[in-house]
């Protein structure tokens, strides 16, 4: 839910953009509003829900504050297949990407130049390989650490469990 803090706040801060496919919904404040008073429960989840976009935000503060380009793209693959592999998207070390160069570029703050740089060097160090719509991560460890990535701040509860063959 990207305007959660505008139940209390008159106005979102900031503009959305999808990079893919997306359904929308809208759900009037007034009905959440109503909706929360009634339940502590869901109170508890959406306060949770808002905690951990603040920690997703100071992550990307830092990301694009403090790193160089090359760890700052590595780090939003990392997030990326971290967030997909949550959901079960992320599969034999690959994920689709519905985004180009020129969306990480914008993304990370630097130009389309020095992005696909950046990515031709991550390429040259067997990290990643992009070909067409598909991003494999080849040593994620790797990746990982160049990135200074660990998952936790994305709070996932309950990964998926490969489903058996059978």
């Amino acid at each position: 839910m990207p305007d959660l803090h505008a139940l209390h706040l008159p106005v979102m801060d900031r503009e959305l953009c999808s990079v893919g496919s997306s359904t929308i919904a809208s759900v009037p404040h007034s009905y959440l509003k109503t909706l929360l008073a009634g339940s502590a429960g869901l109170t508890n989840a959406f306060w949770r829900e808002t905690l951990i976009q603040s920690e997703i935000h100071r992550q990307w503060v830092d990301n694009l504050g403090s790193r160089q380009a090359l760890p700052r793209v590595a780090h939003v693959f990392c997030e990326i297949a971290a967030r997909l592999e949550s959901v079960g998207l992320y599969k034999q070390k690959s994920f689709d990407a519905p985004f180009t160069q020129e969306t990480i570029a914008e993304a990370c703050g630097i130009s389309l130049v020095h992005t696909n740089r950046t990515i031709q060097e991550m390429r040259r160090q067997s990290l990643i390989e992009w070909e067409g719509k598909t991003i494999e991560i080849l040593r994620r460890d790797q990746l990982e650490t160049l990135a200074e990535f660990s998952p936790s701040y994305l709070h996932v509860l309950n990964p998926p469990r490969p489903v058996a063959a059978g």
